[in-house]
């Protein structure tokens, strides 16, 4: 649903009807997810999008499931939203990685692109059978801010592959860098801000 866009709003959530019997089964905050049916057929999956303005909209789509494919690995983020990360820090973050018509050897992540952060993926190659999911970890460190790397939204992108040269798609993952110490004042700093108010009064009461 990487395509879906609300001009005059902000989309916030993203909801998954796998099996139409207008349940949703699965929301998200982002718009990839993957599902594994464990029986060949025609399985019709509804997605219905939610903004800020709570208004809706869905759309529908006929999904054949079975027979025989070319071997194909599939990677997405395996949380809904990341929290943000101050400068100076490091922290890891799950992926899911999908094999569908084959058996992988040696599947490993591969780093497209990292917006000037050091992102390693954490979890040694993996072998997968066909239909098998496997969770996956990659380490985000994020640099002190400077003149590579400032405070804002960043763009990771990361690609699954195996030993044979079968690749994934190309996951998208966006975090938020935050400054440190760019909040609320610390307890010293409060208390010596009411230390200097209290002596300005003081001194006011002496006149």
């Amino acid at each position: 649903a990487s395509a879906s866009a609300d001009p005059d709003g902000i989309i916030e959530l993203y909801q998954w009807d796998w099996d139409n019997d207008g349940k949703y089964d699965n929301e998200y905050t982002i718009p990839t997810t993957t599902h594994i049916w464990y029986e060949e057929g025609r399985y019709t999956v509804t997605l219905q999008i939610k903004d800020n303005n709570d208004t809706s909209n869905t759309y529908t789509l006929d999904v054949e499931v079975g027979g025989s494919g070319e071997p194909k690995l599939v990677i997405s983020l395996g949380v809904s939203n990341i929290a943000p990360f101050d400068e100076d820090s490091e922290r890891t973050i799950p992926v899911k990685i999908y094999c569908y018509n084959f058996s992988a050897s040696g599947v490993t992540i591969s780093v497209i692109e990292d917006d000037n952060l050091t992102v390693t993926a954490v979890t040694p190659p993996v072998n997968l059978k066909d239909g098998e999911e496997k969770d996956f970890l990659i380490n985000v460190k994020v640099p002190k801010l400077g003149e590579n790397v400032t405070a804002g939204t960043k763009t990771i992108k990361i690609q699954a592959v195996d030993t044979s040269g079968v690749k994934s798609n190309v996951e998208t993952i966006e975090i938020v860098v935050h400054k440190a110490g760019g909040g609320m004042p610390g307890f010293a700093a409060i208390l010596a801000i009411a230390a200097i108010l209290a002596a300005l009064l003081f001194m006011k009461k002496m006149r």
